[in-house]
């Protein structure tokens, strides 16, 4: 039987879609456009930057085009990772942003007015309203597609037998896998370079403006490289980055237990990356499957892994060993 392509339906996003269509509709309705209009305000609602309309049409359609593509593979990871029917909330998110950008151009109309004040507040938050309960509604008409995963347990036995020689011999061994995601890589790449460019933009107008900007540019850099897991006979230890940033430092002789555990990223922690919820804190940037370590006071740290097997298998003989 052939696999199913979709498994979140995509008539689910129809309110994004006809409020991206209202700010496609009232931009060609309001011609001819003055040549400048404003693209910043400050806190004030002032006017700032002065621009062509067709810079802030690009924008503004950039820009919820780019949530609602977002949305769509969000929302077909949540239907992915469901065992059972759940409201996905996040399925929600593109019509905020769309709702807010369409708030803005049906208020300023003609752009005329617009010359004099920031956006209405009012407009932007009573559209992205009504886009949230329509699509509300149809979340909660979604139906349930079961999916199943298709995972093979691996035979751990002979790296379990391999890790307990060397610690019977008294040899020195490491373990390490990473999770180094394309998707990780590009959202760093883009940061950076969009930190840079704003830093560019600011220059021109204010100096000391650029310098914040630059300076988190250069926080993207050492994050660049992903997620590091180490297991040696005496620790189990996650970095973050090319430099290792530290993020986990567990002694085995600490450790109580440890499982193969499956998880969904998106509903049972909100999305991927450093996570935590009430029963435990969270390391993973792709996947749904890890090793769940328990110390012996209780706290519970979930180690995302491509082959959680593996992890696991050798966490628990050091573990015991160790013991």
């Amino acid at each position: 039987m052939k696999e199913r392509k979709l498994y979140h339906p995509l008539w689910t996003h129809l309110p994004a879609v006809a409020l991206l269509g209202l700010i496609i509709a009232r931009f060609v309705s309001a011609m001819p456009l003055p040549k400048l209009v404003p693209l910043q305000f400050d806190i004030h609602g002032n006017p700032g930057r002065l621009g062509s309309p067709w810079e802030l049409f690009a924008i503004t359609v950039g820009i919820s085009f780019l949530w609602l593509v977002i949305s769509c593979v969000a929302d077909e990871l949540w239907a992915r990772q469901e065992n059972r029917k759940t409201f996905n909330w996040m399925s929600l998110i593109d019509e905020v942003i769309i709702g807010m950008m369409a708030g803005i151009f049906l208020y300023y109309g003609d752009f005329r007015h617009q010359l004099q004040s920031g956006p209405s507040w009012a407009a932007m938050l009573s559209w992205a309203a009504r886009g949230v309960i329509a699509a509300a509604a149809l979340e909660y008409f979604r139906p349930y597609i079961p999916h199943k995963n298709h995972y093979q347990p691996e035979d751990t036995s002979r790296l379990s037998a391999e890790i307990g020689a060397f610690l019977e011999e008294g040899k020195p061994w490491v373990y390490w896998e990473s999770q180094n995601p394309s998707w990780m890589n590009l959202a760093l790449a883009a940061g950076f370079i969009s930190m840079l460019f704003g830093a560019g933009q600011a220059y021109g107008e204010s100096p000391a403006a650029a310098v914040p900007l630059a300076l988190l540019a250069l926080i993207f850099v050492p994050l660049y490289g992903g997620l590091r897991v180490s297991v040696t006979p005496e620790r189990l230890q996650v970095r973050l980055g090319i430099f290792g940033i530290p993020l986990l430092r567990l002694w085995l002789s600490d450790l109580a237990s440890v499982e193969v555990h499956e998880f969904s990223p998106l509903k049972d922690f909100g999305g991927y990356g450093i996570r935590f919820n009430r029963q435990m804190k969270a390391y993973y940037f792709r996947g749904n499957r890890g090793a769940l370590v328990t110390t012996t006071q209780g706290k519970k740290y979930l180690i995302g892994s491509d082959h959680p097997e593996r992890l696991a298998a050798v966490v628990d003989v050091a573990r015991r060993m160790a013991g």
